[in-house]
């Protein structure tokens, strides 16, 4: 601490060594009165002082090791990786989760009714002009010779070589979309090759709706979207 007078009415006032401004209010007085600086030597003494705590902390948490799964942490313990990284050791874990398997079972089923829809319709128009073909001629040429055989080989191509990779893609996704939501922030990570982790602290949250359509009302879901 240190100590001075007030030049106006004499009061001994006492600041912390920390104190950096200039000026202070005498509380008896009332006015303005200017603060005499440190010493050269007591302000390096100071400031070193006032940094030890944090360098002893920093180097706390650099001789830690990252936290492993241990059932007794609570949910901490089971977060992904990229984001237990950027975890404060003072966050507690509030909730973390991924997106419901309902949400992928919808996109998966919508999915294959697509690709579905648009291999039956080529396969329609492929019938059709196979019988155009037929009527005209009796000797069906090339490709119209067994119609169904290709559109049986049609199907099969559209499911190996479409709704599987994209059923992949789809279930990756869904799987490496983790929302986590702790003391100070909300995190999410989503992708598949490329991982990314976005963070919103929690005091920048100016509105919150919540959004729930009539499927997601049958399985008990919602859509919550905060803004900041």
């Amino acid at each position: 601490m240190r100590e001075f007078r007030c030049q106006s009415c004499g009061r001994k006032l006492v600041i912390p060594d920390d104190f950096t401004y200039r000026r202070a209010r005498c509380p008896s007085c009332r006015a303005v009165v200017e603060v005499p600086p440190t010493p050269p030597g007591e302000a390096e003494e100071v400031k070193a002082a006032a940094e030890a705590p944090r360098a002893a902390e920093g180097a706390r948490h650099a001789r830690e090791p990252l936290e492993k799964p241990d059932p007794a942490l609570g949910p901490r313990a089971y977060l992904p990786e990229q984001i237990a990284r950027v975890l404060r050791q003072d966050e507690k874990v509030i909730y973390w989760g991924r997106p419901s398997w309902v949400v992928l079972a919808i996109r998966e089923a919508w999915l294959l009714f697509g690709v579905l829809f648009l291999t039956a319709t080529v396969a329609r128009v492929f019938l059709l002009i196979s019988r155009w073909a037929g009527e005209i001629s009796d000797t069906l040429p090339g490709p119209f010779a067994h119609p169904w055989l290709l559109v049986l080989l049609l199907f099969l191509l559209v499911l190996f070589f479409i709704v599987l990779p994209l059923g992949v893609i789809l279930f990756w996704s869904w799987r490496n979309t983790v929302y986590v939501l702790t003391s100070h922030r909300l995190l999410s990570r989503t992708g598949i090759l490329a991982l990314d982790v976005v963070s919103m602290p929690l005091v920048k949250v100016k509105s919150i709706s919540l959004h729930r359509g009539l499927i997601q009302r049958l399985f008990g879901l919602g859509s919550l979207c905060l803004s900041s």
